[in-house]
């Protein structure tokens, strides 16, 4: 393969690219070695030939600084991946038998190979010390390739963003997602390969759609955040672990209907790529309703679009996978079951909580006196319930799995919010759900006490663990002294972030979960110039920034008064044209509805709450 050596020193492109090691004879070498700058006596002798080769000069280095793990560690770290990680979502895409091979013989590429061993060492709580220098190292090398695209590096970076996320680096995470995006068009890895064998289309799939599924830990339902666009998806869906590892082509899907043949059942893996889009789809929905971009007659539409691709997906479910299990043995080996049921009940409440009126994420009552009671009735139990089975689920998973099997950084999430519909729909009493106040709390203590086990390695899910404590303690509170105030009577409106633009704080309304908002992303546009036109921009000096742009010091919350000045858009009136399904006729009284922005609630949720490598031939030779 040194034919087309690029003759970099002490390493070449491709050697890097197919993770061989590097040498350089010590024979042969004259007229290279009389090309090298003299500045450069470390690498070559006097004699002008190679003495030790020098990119295993550089590899001792990184061995002797921790940079590079030992054999047997990487040997147990990559089995460990494939026990404990291998099985989720978001870390399926590696091909179990290829990896290991290569692996044993030692040609495995070297920023997938630390990226393995990075990720799975802090998952499982081992090699502190040296972890983090994997995770650096493995990121270099994927930064010196940067304009040579990879399969490998893309999977190796995309194991390094997971990696910084879970390590409290969202800034760098966010910021190397954008670039894995760009790495994976540039291969074309949304769009199908039929030249490929089997489980080399397949591992282009799942790593295309491991990279899909990472948007929803920065933000989900934005636009402007969105790695890959659904209408520049032209590839079918993950296929079962079976078929992968058995090396068999199948027919899976597409994310959408109406781009190709699509099958009577899917697998759970399918399925949650999916549900995944389908909840996006809903936070759109409901970030129209926030904006005010959305009337009434078009928010029955998109509901009854959204209720009909569920109905799809649930009649996509194989009956082996359908929910309860109709065994209990392979259960506790199957995470991704349990997260696909998990994600479905969550856009059930993702989509209905918008009637729960009182709940910080609902439409004002005002915009909904209109529709009969008993279909807002019937919306509230729906959303109630699925919160209640998501922590079924939950509970389910952790009786019958050891705490060493984790689940995805989503399975946390939909935790989060089931356990606080549950507390709400009990305290409250609306929804229709049997349980008591203390039986809500202990299913939610319990959550936290779970999420706090399983992601013991993740400072991503801390936020989500801490409010939820906070909340269990205030509804504690509010037993002890038999106070009648609900919880959420304390309007304190949503954090800001600081030096954010105005507008930007308006129409992006990130969760505590969003590692968007956690990252803390200042506009230092101010320093672009020292002294603005002052007839042009108006407000306070540049030394003393104005009142809006960050949270209170004494509560991290913006003032009821600064609240008023930006958060209300203009009212938008609906039409009140008939609606064109009569299906939805029913749940509206005629009464004209004033469908304006969304009541903003307590903090005590929202505010805590193409080179020529390109498609070729390191492609056709993955597998």
């Amino acid at each position: 393969m040194k034919v087309r050596c690029s003759e970099e020193t002490p390493r070449c492109a491709n050697c890097l690219r197919r993770g061989r090691p590097c040498t350089y004879p010590t024979v042969g070498v004259s007229a290279r070695s009389e090309r090298v700058s003299d500045d450069a006596p470390s690498l070559f002798g006097s004699d002008s030939a190679v003495s030790i080769p020098a990119c295993e000069q550089h590899y001792a280095r990184l061995h002797d600084a921790g940079a590079v793990p030992p054999e047997p560690v990487v040997d147990e770290l990559i089995d460990q991946y494939f026990s404990r990680l291998h099985s989720l979502p978001a870390y399926s895409f590696l091909h179990e038998e290829t990896v290991k091979r290569r692996n044993r013989e030692r040609t495995i590429n070297d920023a997938l190979k630390l990226s393995l061993c990075a990720i799975t060492a802090l998952v499982l709580g081992r090699h502190e010390a040296e972890r983090d220098g994997w995770a650096r190292e493995s990121e270099r090398q994927i930064l010196d390739q940067l304009d040579e695209p990879s399969i490998f590096h893309l999977q190796a970076l995309l194991l390094v963003i997971r990696y910084r996320a879970e390590t409290a680096k969202s800034r760098r995470a966010f910021m190397l997602a954008g670039l894995a995006a760009r790495s994976a068009v540039a291969l074309r890895l949304n769009y199908e390969h039929p030249e490929l064998g089997p489980v080399a289309q397949e591992v282009r799939r799942r790593t295309f759609w491991s990279l899909y599924l990472l948007e929803d830990v920065f933000c989900v339902g934005l636009k402007e955040f969105e790695l890959c666009r659904p209408e520049i998806i032209q590839l079918q869906l993950p296929c079962a672990d079976i078929d992968f590892g058995n090396e068999r082509e199948t027919v899976t899907g597409f994310l959408q209907p109406g781009m190709g043949l699509e099958p009577e059942t899917l697998c759970v893996r399918g399925l949650f790529v999916k549900l995944a889009f389908t909840r996006r789809s809903i936070m759109k929905l409901n970030r129209q309703l926030y904006l005010n971009e959305i009337d009434l007659p078009g928010l029955f539409r998109a509901i009854e679009h959204l209720q009909s691709d569920l109905r799809r997906i649930s009649s996509q479910i194989a009956p082996e996978d359908g929910y309860p299990p109709t065994s209990t043995t392979a259960i506790g080996l199957r995470p991704q079951y349990i997260m696909m049921h998990m994600s479905y009940r969550q856009c059930q409440c993702d989509l209905y909580r918008i009637f729960l009126s009182g709940y910080p994420e609902a439409a004002p009552q005002r915009n909904i006196e209109g529709i009969k009671a008993r279909n807002i009735a019937t919306m509230r139990h729906r959303c109630l319930k699925s919160a209640q089975e998501i922590l079924d689920i939950l509970f389910y998973y952790d009786s019958q799995t050891d705490t060493g099997q984790v689940l995805d950084f989503d399975a946390a999430v939909c935790t989060y919010h089931a356990a606080r519909l549950v507390l709400f729909g009990a305290f409250s009493g609306k929804g229709g759900i049997d349980i008591s106040m203390e039986a809500a709390i202990d299913h939610a203590q319990r959550s936290v006490d779970i999420i706090s086990r399983r992601f013991a390695f993740s400072a991503a899910v801390e936020p989500m663990r801490d409010d939820l404590s906070k909340l269990i303690e205030r509804y504690r509170g509010l037993i002890r002294s038999s106070s009648s105030e609900g919880v959420y009577a304390v309007d304190q409106g949503p954090r800001a972030q600081p030096g954010v633009s105005k507008a930007a704080i308006i129409r992006q309304r990130l969760s505590v979960h969003s590692l968007l908002l956690r990252s803390d992303f200042v506009d230092d546009s101010r320093e672009a110039a020292t002294e603005p036109p002052r007839d042009v921009i108006s407000g306070p000096p540049l030394d003393q920034p104005p009142d809006w742009a960050g949270p209170s010091p004494a509560t991290g919350y913006l003032s009821a008064a600064h609240q008023q000045e930006w958060i209300q858009p203009p009212t938008l009136l609906p039409s009140q044209a008939s609606f064109p399904d009569p299906g939805l006729i029913g749940m509206y009284d005629g009464a004209s509805i004033d469908f304006s922005v969304w009541s903003l609630f307590p903090a005590i949720f929202e505010g805590m709450g193409t080179g020529n490598s390109v498609g070729g031939e390191d492609e056709q030779y993955m597998y």
